[in-house]
Parts: C-alpha cells; sequence; structure tokens
C-alpha cells in the first residue's frame, strides 16, 4: 500500500520531465504494460497521480479491516472448541467484544472507538455512496477527546466529526489511522492469546510458519533454523522449551 502510494507520487515527479508535451503518454512509454489504460496527456496524468492518495484510501481501508476481522476470526478459532457459541455470527461490529470476552483482554477503549468510527465510515462508502449515516454521525459525536488526541497523533491531521448526510472522507489519514489501529488491536489480542493456549500448539503454529518457506538441510540443521527463527520472529516471549520445537518440527515432518 505504501509502494502505491509513494509510486503515485515518484511517478508524478519523473513525469515533469515530460512538461509540456502533447503526445499521449502510450506514444511517450510504449514499452510499459497497460499504458494504454492510462492513456493521457502528462499533465492530466500528473495531477491524476497527484490526487491518488484519495483513491487508494477508499480502496485499502476496506482491505485493512477484513484482513484484520480475518486474524481475530482465526485467533478466536484457535481459543475456543469449533462448536462454540462465540464463533457465530461474528463480524467487525463485535468480533474485538468476543475476544475480550474469551481472553479477559481490555483493548484500549480510545482505539476500540475509533477502530468502529473507521468500520462505520467505511460502511458509508460501500452502502450509502460515500454519504454519513445517523450511525456514523452518532459514533462521531460520541468520540473522546482521548480518542481525538490519538487520531491526531497517528495521522497528524485533524478527526472529522461527521452530521448525518456529510460527504465521508476516506484517504490517507484513514488509511494511516487503519494501519496503525489495527496493529495497537492485534498485539493486544496476541498478549491475551498466549496464555489460552498450550506450548504444543503454539509450537505447531511456530512450525507452521516456520515452513511457509522453502528450508534446506538435515534434521540438524533444520532445528537450528528453527530456533533461529523463533528469536526473530518474537517467539521467545512463549518461552517454548527445546523440546516441544523438537517435538513440533517432528510432527511437521512426520
Amino acid at each position: 500500500m505504501m509502494g502505491l502510494l509513494a509510486g503515485s507520487k515518484l511517478a508524478s515527479q519523473l513525469l515533469a520531465l515530460t512538461e509540456g508535451a502533447e503526445r499521449p503518454l502510450s506514444e511517450i512509454f510504449p514499452s510499459i504494460e497497460h499504458i494504454q489504460r492510462f492513456n493521457l496527456r502528462s499533465d492530466v496524468a500528473r495531477y491524476v497521480l497527484n490526487d491518488a492518495e484519495d483513491l487508494l484510501g477508499i480502496l485499502a481501508v476496506p482491505q485493512v479491516l477484513a484482513i484484520h476481522e480475518h486474524l481475530f476470526r482465526e485467533m478466536l478459532e484457535l481459543a475456543l472448541p469449533s462448536n462454540s457459541p462465540s464463533l457465530t455470527n461474528l463480524g467487525m461490529s463485535n468480533i474485538h467484544e468476543r475476544f475480550a470476552t474469551t481472553a479477559s483482554v481490555a483493548f484500549p477503549s480510545d482505539a476500540l472507538d475509533l477502530f468502529h468510527y473507521l468500520r462505520v465510515a467505511r460502511n458509508s462508502h460501500i452502502h450509502t455512496g460515500g454519504f454519513a449515516t445517523n450511525t456514523l454521525a452518532t459514533r462521531s459525536a460520541a468520540l473522546s477527546q482521548q480518542a481525538e488526541l490519538l487520531w491526531n497523533t497517528v495521522t497528524g491531521r485533524p478527526l472529522r466529526r461527521y452530521q448525518p448526510g456529510d460527504r465521508v472522507h476516506i484517504g490517507i489519514s484513514e488509511l494511516t489511522a487503519a494501519l496503525a489501529l489495527t496493529k495497537r488491536m492485534a498485539e493486544a489480542a496476541n498478549v491475551g492469546l498466549q496464555g489460552l493456549l498450550s506450548g504444543e500448539v503454539w509450537a505447531d503454529l511456530l512450525i507452521r510458519d516456520w515452513a511457509s518457506e522453502p528450508r534446506r538441510g538435515d534434521i540438524t540443521q533444520k532445528r537450528r533454523s528453527v530456533k533461529g527463527f523463533a528469536k526473530m520472529h518474537g517467539y521467545q516471549a512463549l518461552n517454548l522449551t527445546e523440546e516441544e520445537l523438537q517435538d513440533a518440527l517432528d510432527r511437521h515432518l512426520a
């Protein structure tokens, strides 16, 4: 996402070299793939690229929130029996609260409130053509000064408080907030999940992560690689024993 954001600005700067050109981009850069889909004059193309961050926010914020929901769903599935009532009717509107009850986690109220503010703002773009609903206006008005300060600190821009019917803005501020807030919530959930799962389960999860890339070498080299992977990726907080890691690796290789 940041690559797309920086790339649009970089492309705009490079197009400054063609200032004054009347020929379309497909004639100036014929070897660039898909250039026919963006076949504008340089000045028009620069205008579009300079305004791309708002479009990126509209496209990326729903993706960030969806990935976050999927992460929490998977954590709940790890923590609860498959037939648990807590796994039914899950969604972004209640998944943090379900996890908080399951894992006895107290999510920061300001971060949680801002997450729901973003969630409802996203809903306004998807379901009501980008206009604020009564729900968004209510969420917006209820945000505390502490939540507003967190937003301003994270994004560097003021929080928008909406009235029903206002045009909802989703851009780089909202994307920055989505990334920061979901990270905070996931970190808090991770701490809560640590005590819910056995060392055996955590060791199997570690091996699954480790094995997501091809691993070469004999069994001794792989065991050494697993220990290095655990250290590099923060698994040390779990205090897994060497025996647990070896048993998990043996189960994977069996």
